[in-house]
């Protein structure tokens, strides 16, 4: 029998475990927690409490219980314990070590596309004390091998930029820092799995918000990067310019709406010997051309995969455990695609501090025709406290699908009315937010 072992927990790795479960795999999840406080380790056949940064001792535990295979979603440390386990036990892996350094050192990646004619941010040469030409702001500054916006800082100007340089190589664990065009417009993702070399193009997610036009007719409107970026932004767990937090629309055929160059993109996959696992390449649209500024080499975090699959869509968690247990995924999965006739949606509720006491309406959301729930974050008993709006603030995930706008309007407002998590003093903690 196949052995898998799941590095960390989280919904993709419920799902995961599922799958592993229905193929005949024996199932192992470790991570710090005691099986009594992971509902994923209650699933799983076996469950060790090993910390997923003790690799020697995982190790050691794979050799002497016969595991097979690994398998992490989309946590990048939960990934890199992965990696590593896999080169040391001769177990698969997906990443060739050029796509791996491609999702975290965008330099390295961004080399790649221009070699590839993908397009991308201009890159400004740049070492502490420089001073670039007025004309070249605004400009964004990253740590090269940054994570979850940490250290990222907009400048207007040579003062700012100083400042945000040191700030950013502060948090950078190689001490490298990218300089570069500060693009401004519609942000979007195309996500890719890789079959034998060549990027099969899955589906792309944008952000938009719900507009009523004129007439009363509800469409949808394209949120510009910055707005969302901005400081009122975060603090308001929405946009800066409308106060509505902006919603994930799930595209069929989004490589076709922006004509993106196929053929670039394959040369580029090809030039980083990625031949397997999930690609996704987010950018921005400005001026009228998508322009790519970072590569997530993994399932993304939002689990739009899971809305897609839903409706027809190919299960990428399905491929990536086929992976790693060494088996092939079938021709017919492969031919799997999304209904282009549902608007499908990611809807994420945030939550602000103080100790949840309680959470209701779930089940009720859940009877409702055309919703599910992807994840809850923060459970019963947590306390949170919260600085700044970050991905730790969505606390409910769900997917939603319509025919219309309209009708997706109605079915978040009856999510909005139905959902409802309090602190120990009886106060909500969902932060509302408009739709419209």
């Amino acid at each position: 029998m196949k052995k898998l072992l799941f590095i960390g927990v989280s919904a993709a790795t419920a799902q995961a475990v599922r799958y592993a479960h229905e193929i005949g795999a024996y199932t192992i999840v470790t991570d710090y927690l005691p099986i009594d406080e992971s509902p994923v380790k209650k699933l799983a056949d076996e469950a060790w409490r090993i910390d997923i940064f003790d690799i020697d001792t995982l190790e050691k535990n794979i050799r002497e219980e016969g595991v097979t295979g690994v398998f992490a979603a989309a946590n990048d440390n939960c990934l890199n314990t992965a990696r590593v386990l896999a080169e040391r036990c001769g177990m698969p892996f997906y990443a060739s070590p050029d796509a791996w350094r491609a999702g975290r050192d965008k330099v390295f990646f961004k080399e790649k596309c221009r070699s590839a004619g993908v397009p991308v941010p201009a890159l400004y040469p740049y070492a502490e004390g420089d001073v670039l030409p007025d004309e070249a702001f605004p400009v964004i500054v990253k740590p090269t091998d940054g994570v979850a916006n940490r250290g990222v800082r907009v400048c207007f100007d040579n003062d700012e930029l100083t400042y945000a340089y040191v700030a950013a190589k502060d948090v950078s664990e190689k001490g490298e820092v990218l300089v570069e065009q500060y693009l401004t417009g519609p942000m979007k993702q195309l996500v890719y799995l890789l079959r034998d070399g060549e990027p099969v193009f899955q589906f792309g997610f944008e952000l938009v918000v719900l507009d009523r036009d004129e007439d009363g007719k509800i469409g949808f409107s394209d949120v510009d990067i910055f707005d969302v970026s901005t400081a009122e932004s975060r603090k308001r767990g929405g946009s800066a310019q409308t106060g509505k937090m902006p919603i994930i629309i799930v595209k069929p055929n989004l490589e076709k709406e922006l004509h993106v160059d196929h053929e670039a993109i394959r040369r580029m996959a090809e030039s980083l010997h990625a031949t397997d696992g999930v690609m996704g390449l987010q950018g921005i649209v400005h001026d009228g051309e998508f322009r790519i500024f970072e590569m997530n080499y993994r399932l993304d975090g939002c689990m739009c995969w899971k809305v897609a699959a839903n409706v027809g869509g190919l299960d990428q968690v399905k491929v990536m455990v086929n992976h790693a247990l060494g088996i092939p995924t079938s021709a017919e999965e492969w031919e799997r695609s999304m209904d282009p006739d549902q608007v499908a949606c990611m809807y994420g509720q945030n939550i602000g501090n103080g100790i949840i006491a309680s959470i209701e309406g779930l089940d009720a959301i859940e009877r409702m025709e055309g919703i599910s729930l992807l994840f809850t974050h923060h459970h019963i008993g947590d306390a949170l406290h919260f600085e700044s709006n970050t991905m730790d603030n969505l606390q409910l995930g769900f997917a939603v699908y319509a025919h219309t706008p309209a009708e997706l309007l109605d079915k978040l407002e009856r999510i909005q009315a139905l959902s409802s998590v309090k602190d120990t003093e009886g106060h909500e903690m969902l932060i509302p937010r408009p739709l419209v």
